[in-house]
């Protein structure tokens, strides 16, 4: 399942109730301010990039509140990109809470100035991106991040009471820092059990072509971590024979785009499909509809 929404559980009491919620999530933001090794969506500009609005947001909140609740959902305004750099984050949540609608968290790189006092009112949980746990390795790993920013921002969160997490996503250049992690984390504050033991994927390869698929072997790929990806591959063959180990998916959620379009899976990342638009159409009349039941 998705991490956000293991998050959720975690940090929330009756795990029962929440074990049945649905997950929505809600685009804010497909642009992010860091360029990730592993993150070949983004580094090889495979989508648009775009901001929804905050009235496009309160449009969708209120038009579909009792139904959401009807539904038991849980919202989570993230994807693609990062969400803290949307001018505007924080109105989203307070649509949310105005609502009454549970704030699933989001996933961030941290590497920009927060407000803690932010994440207190929201109660907003969150899961951090780390490249390593030394300033070289994290900024080669995400670049345009800064160490320091980051970890003083882990440190903050953590020290107000703050729900987070982190994950580090095996790479060539970092799996050797793995085992740190831990002490690391404890260092700034957090416990062991905020570690989220993470695999590295390689979304969507045939939209990829031969020169970006080797920049992304040679940034991410060697022998050590073959049991850290989530697919195989054969560096003889001129694709790589790219699979996945596994062919379920445990990422099928309903999925707004920034632009309204309404798809099933957070890994379409290429929005490759649309059942509708949300800014004009109810989510209940996309969801019953014979092409949502169909996919």
């Amino acid at each position: 399942m998705r991490i956000i929404k293991k998050l959720w559980n975690l940090f929330k009491k009756d795990n029962n109730q929440e074990s049945l919620r649905r997950t929505l999530i809600i685009e804010c933001n497909s642009a992010c301010n860091v360029r990730c090794v592993w993150c070949s969506m983004q580094n090889f500009n495979k989508f648009n990039r775009g901001m929804m609005s905050v009235e496009e947001f309160r449009g969708i909140i209120e038009r579909n509140k009792d139904y959401l609740k009807e539904q038991n959902y849980v919202v989570e305004p993230y994807f693609r990109g990062e969400p803290l750099i949307h001018p505007d984050f924080w109105e989203f949540c307070e649509i949310l809470q105005q609502n009454e609608i549970p704030n699933g968290g989001i996933n961030s790189n941290l590497s920009m100035e927060i407000d803690v006092n932010q994440f207190k009112k929201y109660n907003i949980s969150i899961l951090v991106n780390i490249g390593g746990v030394t300033k070289e390795v994290h900024e080669r790993v995400m670049r345009h991040s800064n160490f320091e920013l980051v970890t003083n921002n882990l440190r903050t969160l953590w020290s107000n009471g703050i729900p987070v997490m982190v994950k580090m996503n095996p790479t060539k250049k970092n799996y050797h820092q793995l085992q740190d992690l831990p002490k690391f984390v404890e260092k700034l504050g957090g416990r062991p059990s905020c570690i989220l033991d993470y695999t590295t994927c390689f979304p969507i390869p045939y939209a990829m072509s031969e020169e970006e698929t080797n920049i992304f072997f040679g940034d991410v790929v060697c022998d050590e971590i073959r049991d850290k990806l989530r697919f195989t591959y054969d560096e003889s063959k001129r694709d790589k024979a790219i699979k996945t180990k596994v062919k379920s998916c445990d990422f099928q959620f309903d999925t707004i785009l920034f632009n309204g379009q309404f798809t099933i899976c957070c890994h379409d990342q290429l929005g490759e499909i649309n059942l509708g638009n949300a800014f004009v159409t109810p989510i209940k009349e996309i969801v019953e509809s014979d092409a949502y039941r169909c996919i």
